[in-house]
């Protein structure tokens, strides 16, 4: 995939919140990712920023999160795709995966309601 050269900003969802990223294009391809902003805990994004190297190795976001830190690599993935939706390319994304955050209790009135038989 060839993108416009320059430099875009992504959104995605990580453990905590939002994960910002920078994302710069020369030549076409991805040269630089750069973690701008997250909510997520230190030792998480330490762990899932590991797999910048592989994004921009590969060339491609279809990449495999990394284990103890999937949420925060997942909120990566997804900035840098935004990020790259904006320097104008689409990828491939059908052979990957990446899971949202659910809530760990339920503020759906239905799940609370006894049902009569």
């Amino acid at each position: 995939m060839t993108y416009k050269d320059g430099t875009y900003i992504g959104v995605g969802t990580g453990f905590d919140g939002e994960i910002k990223v920078q994302v710069t294009i020369k030549s076409g391809m991805i040269n630089d990712i750069k973690i701008l902003s997250t909510k997520d805990g230190t030792d998480f994004i330490n762990k899932a920023s590991a797999l910048i190297s592989s994004i921009t190795k590969n060339q491609s976001t279809n990449v495999d999160a990394v284990s103890g830190a999937t949420y925060s690599s997942n909120g990566i993935i997804q900035a840098v795709r935004n990020a790259l939706s904006k320097a104008g390319g689409k990828e491939d994304t059908s052979n990957s995966y990446v899971p949202t955050r659910q809530p760990t209790t339920s503020t759906n009135k239905e799940n609370n309601v006894k049902k009569s038989t």
